[in-house]
C-alpha cells in the first residue's frame, strides 16, 4: 500500500473537503481487447454509497510500467495492475473501481496518510472486491477445474456413502469400516492430498495458492471486509466462496492429521508429506481462517481479539514497509482501532517505535509475560530462507519485542481462546506463583529497556550441539543419550530420569498424551489385532490398540516420536539442554536474530511469567535467548 508508485508527472485533482473523500476510477469499454486502457478519475465519498468495486491486488516492480490513459493524459502503471485492468474491462459499458494506485496521490504523503485511514471502510463499502491474482500459467486451468471438482463433492457430502474399503492403507486399522461418519469424511479429505488422481489438481492449486497476492498483509483485511470477492487469474475467475470451502476443508485436514495418528503408527515420510503439502496452503487458510472468525464476532458479539494477536496470527506477511504489518490489520476487527493508542497509520515514526510501543504497551497493562510467547514463531522452518537460513531486516528490535515480520503461522483456535478468556490452551505453570506481577514492569528512557524483576534458579551446564533443523526422530535419540534417560536413574519428584525425559519433550502434556495414545472406546475392550508384518511394524510384533505414556516399549516410543513430529509440540527448531544443577530442558529457537543457548545461560523465573526464560548477559542488561 506504501509502495512508491512508477513517476508520473500527473497533477491530481483535489480530493473533495469531507473526511470521507475519495476517489474513483471508470474504467472505460473496448471491444479490441488491444485497445489502450482508459479510465476517468471522479471524486466522491463513501456516505453517498458509490455503487463500485475495490481491486485487491499486487502492484509488481514499479520500475517495470506499462502506459495507460488517466482523464486523458498519459499515466504509468506497474504491468501487473495494466494485466489486471486489461482482464477487467468490459466490452460494452465502464466499470467503476476503487484502485489504490490510480485513486490514492501515491506523491502526496498528507493524502497517502488520510486514505490509509479510510482503508476499512473503502473495502467495506465496495459492492465486491476484485483479486487479481496475474495472469495465467499452464497450471491455472487444470487448478480451476480440480477447485470446481473437490468443492462440488464437499457439497454433495458424498464420503457418507462412498466405500473406500479397497483403497484403504494399513494403518487405518481393521476397524476403519465401524468408524463413524466423522472420520471417513477426514480420509476423503487426506485423499485429495495422497490420492494420485488429485495430484496433478492439488499440485496446480497450491502453485494458484502461492502465488504473491496470498502472502501481502494488506489481502488479508481486504478479503475479511469484502461483502463479495471474485478472484481472477488471467481468463479464469471463482468466486472466494470456492476457494474458502477449500480451505476450511484443508483446515480440517489439519485437524484429521492428529485424528488418524491418534489410531496408528505412520511413517515420518508420510508425515512429511502431507505436512509439506499443507505448509503452502497456510497463508490463505489464515486468510480464510480471519474471515469467519471476523463473521463469527459481527453475528454472536463474540470477544474481539486484541491486536497483538492479530499480529501474531498475521506474522511473515509481506510488505513494502514493516509498519504495515500493523496499519494493514487495524480495521478487520471494529474495536481493534478504537481500543488502541496506535489506532491511526503515521508513518513518521519508526519500525522499532511502533512494534515496541505495541509490545510494550500489552506488558505494562496486563502485568504477565504472556505476550512474550508471541515471540517465537511457529513453523518457520518453512518459511525461512532456505539458502542463507536466515531472515534479513534492517530495522532493530529490543529481544522482547516479536519481530512480526518473522514468518509463522500460529493456531487460530489458541487466539480465539485467548480473547474468550480461555487459558486451557496454555501450559497450565505458574512459575512465578502469582499470575500477575506484584511489582509493575517499567520502561527504560530509551524505550528500549524493559525492568522486570525476578529469582535466577539454575545455569545452563550443556545443551545440544545444534537445533533440531528438520522433523526428524534421530534427533530425540541424540537428547536421550545427552539425558542419560534410564530408568535406573532417579530424577527430582521420584521420577524416573526416562520417566523425565520424555514428559519434558512433550512439556508435560500428559491429558493429551493419554487421549492420544489410548485406543478408541469402540475399540477399547476388543482384543488386539493378529500379527501382522508392515512397513510400520516388525516381523513378528503384535500390533496392540493401546499405546502408554512414558514409552515402555520401542513400538510406544515410535508412536510418541510420531506424534512429536506431527503435532504442535514437535521438536523442529528446540535445542535440549542441562543444567548445572541436574534438570533437563528444551528451548525453543526464537527467530534469526536471537543466538543458540549455550553453557553459562541462566535460567531465571520472571515475575508474571508462566516458565523459566533463558537469559544471557549483555553488558548492563540481559538479552531474551529463549522461552519454554
Amino acid at each position: 500500500m506504501t509502495s512508491a508508485t512508477p513517476s508520473n508527472p500527473w497533477r491530481y485533482p483535489t480530493l473533495l473537503d469531507a473526511p470521507d473523500a475519495i476517489r474513483l476510477v471508470v474504467l472505460l469499454p473496448a471491444i479490441d481487447k488491444r485497445v489502450e486502457i482508459e479510465c476517468i478519475l471522479c471524486n466522491s465519498r463513501l456516505r453517498n454509497n458509490p455503487d463500485y468495486e475495490a481491486l485487491s491486488y499486487v502492484w509488481g516492480d514499479p520500475h517495470i510500467t506499462k502506459q495507460i490513459i488517466l482523464s486523458d493524459k498519459k499515466f504509468h502503471v506497474t504491468t501487473n495492475l495494466e494485466a489486471a485492468l486489461r482482464r477487467l474491462r468490459y466490452s460494452s459499458k465502464p466499470r467503476l473501481l476503487w484502485i489504490d494506485a490510480l485513486c490514492i496521490d501515491q506523491g502526496n504523503v498528507s493524502e497517502r496518510i488520510s486514505q490509509v485511514r479510510q482503508m476499512g471502510a473503502i473495502y467495506r463499502s465496495a459492492r465486491e472486491v476484485a483479486v487479481w491474482l496475474g495472469p495465467e500459467s499452464n497450471t491455472s486451468l487444470r487448478a480451476f477445474e480440480t477447485l470446481d471438482a473437490i468443492v462440488a463433492i464437499l457439497r454433495e457430502k458424498s464420503w457418507e456413502s462412498l466405500p473406500f474399503d479397497h483403497n484403504a492403507p494399513d494403518w487405518l486399522g481393521e476397524d476403519y469400516h465401524d468408524r463413524r461418519k466423522a472420520d471417513r469424511q477426514m480420509w476423503i479429505y487426506c485423499s485429495f492430498f495422497e490420492d494420485r488422481k488429485w495430484e496433478l489438481g492439488m499440485e496446480a492449486i497450491e502453485k494458484l495458492l502461492r502465488r504473491p497476492w496470498w502472502q501481502r498483509v494488506w489481502v488479508i483485511q481486504e478479503i475479511a471486509l469484502a461483502q463479495e470477492a471474485t478472484l481472477y487469474c488471467g481468463r479464469h475467475s471463482a468466486n472466494w466462496n470456492a476457494f474458502d470451502e477449500f480451505l476450511q476443508m484443508v483446515s480440517k485436514t489439519t485437524s484429521a492429521k492428529q485424528s488418524f495418528h491418534a489410531k496408528s503408527t505412520m511413517t515420518e515420510n508420510w508425515l512429511e508429506k502431507i505436512h509439506n503439502r499443507l505448509s503452502g496452503l497456510l497463508p490463505g487458510l489464515m486468510m480464510s481462517n480471519i474471515r469467519h472468525w471476523r463473521n463469527q464476532v459481527h453475528e454472536d458479539s463474540s470477544p474481539e481479539p486484541e491486536l497483538i494477536e492479530i499480529l501474531n496470527l498475521c506474522r511473515g506477511t509481506m510488505c513494502s514497509d514493516p509498519r504495515d504489518r500493523v496499519y494493514g490489520v487495524l480495521d478487520i476487527f471494529p474495536g481493534t482501532k478504537s481500543n488502541h493508542p496506535l489506532a491511526l497509520p503515521d508513518y513518521t515514526i519508526s519500525v522499532t517505535k511502533l512494534y515496541s510501543t505495541v509490545t510494550v504497551e500489552k506488558l505494562l497493562r496486563d502485568r504477565t509475560l504472556d505476550t512474550l510467547f508471541m515471540i517465537a514463531p511457529n513453523r518457520l522452518e518453512f518459511l525461512e530462507n532456505q539458502s542463507t537460513g536466515s531472515i534479513c531486516r534492517d530495522y532493530f528490535l529490543p529481544s522482547w519485542t516479536p519481530d512480526w515480520g518473522v514468518p509463522g503461522h500460529p493456531s487460530i483456535q489458541e487466539a480465539k481462546s485467548r480473547a474468550e478468556g480461555d487459558n486451557e490452551i496454555s501450559p497450565k505453570y505458574c512459575a512465578a506463583l502469582d499470575r500477575l506481577s506484584p511489582i509493575p514492569y517499567e520502561l527504560s528512557l530509551s524505550g528500549l529497556v524493559l525492568a522486570i524483576y525476578g529469582v535466577e534458579v539454575d545455569i545452563v551446564s550443556e545443551a545440544s550441539p545444534s537445533r533440531c533443523k528438520s522433523r526428524s526422530f534421530e534427533a530425540i535419540d541424540d537428547w536421550k543419550i545427552m539425558a542419560d534417560a534410564s530408568n535406573d536413574i532417579m530424577y527430582f519428584g521420584g521420577k524416573s530420569r526416562a520417566e523425565a525425559f520424555w514428559l519434558t519433550i512433550t512439556r508435560s502434556v500428559e491429558a493429551n498424551s493419554k487421549n492420544l495414545f489410548e485406543p478408541e472406546e469402540s475399540t477399547r475392550n476388543s482384543p488386539p489385532a493378529t500379527a501382522k508384518s508392515t512397513e510400520h511394524e516388525r516381523p513378528g510384533e503384535a500390533r496392540d490398540t493401546r499405546r502408554r505414556f512414558p514409552p515402555e516399549s520401542a513400538a510406544d516410543e515410535r508412536h510418541v516420536k510420531a506424534w512429536l513430529a506431527l503435532g504442535p509440540y514437535h521438536m523442529t527448531r528446540k535445542t535440549f539442554f542441562r543444567t548445572q544443577r541436574g534438570y533437563l530442558g528444551t528451548s525453543t529457537y526464537m527467530g534469526p536474530s536471537y543466538p543458540d543457548i549455550s553453557a553459562g545461560d541462566k535460567v531465571v523465573v520472571l515475575l508474571g511469567g508462566k516458565v523459566p526464560v533463558i537469559l544471557r548477559c549483555d553488558g548492563t542488561c540481559y538479552k531474551l535467548i529463549s522461552l519454554r
